[in-house]
């Protein structure tokens, strides 16, 4: 037995809180929308537009997942060859100090300072071999075919016996570092 708001004792029972809601939710010409509201959307349809969301976030989500892995991907390439080319100008000024070495050695003869050319040989051979360790390498280009990617023509000659477009000499050695080029091969191409 439940009290009314005069404090009478009542045989019905108040309405509970959900019980109102659910009153206040039904409309009255519940039977001519054929059980529905007009603008309500039945709970199946809700459940499919609210997973249809989810996936959309989702896909959303593994898509940004996936720019954030490559990004970190090209981030860590760029970090490498950073490092691996980093030295690039301080070995092109290298070069130039075996360029002056191979000159020297060229401008001996045979006969004057024999002590001397073997130094100096010595130290190229060095000097080489310190730049291979840290994947310096010399661009082969005399008798090869002319590639403007690794060789810079300086002059073209005609050859008897040689094709067009191929290295007849070459001024100045080419190198590369690891899959960079540092420095062009200086060369004269055969017309």
């Amino acid at each position: 037995m439940f009290k009314n708001r005069q404090g009478r004792p009542s045989d019905k029972a108040e309405p509970t809180m959900a019980e109102e809601a659910t009153t206040a939710v039904e409309p009255e010409n519940n039977e001519k929308n054929g059980g529905q509201a007009e603008g309500q959307v039945s709970f199946a349809e809700e459940l499919e537009i609210r997973l249809d969301e989810i996936g959309k976030l989702n896909e959303k989500f593994l898509r940004k997942c996936a720019e954030v892995e490559n990004f970190k991907k090209r981030l860590q390439k760029e970090k490498n060859d950073a490092i691996i080319y980093a030295n690039s100008a301080i070995v092109r000024d290298i070069l130039n100090v075996t360029d002056n070495l191979e000159r020297a050695l060229d401008h001996c003869k045979d006969g004057d300072s024999g002590s001397l050319k073997g130094g100096v040989e010595l130290t190229l051979k060095n000097m080489y071999e310190t730049l291979a360790k840290y994947g310096v390498t010399e661009i082969k280009a005399e008798g090869e075919k002319f590639d403007p990617n690794l060789h810079e023509a300086v002059s073209h000659e005609e050859k008897e016996g040689v094709e067009t477009n191929t290295v007849t000499t070459v001024f100045q050695k080419g190198f590369m570092l690891k899959d960079k080029l540092l420095r062009p091969a200086l060369v004269i191409v055969a017309k």
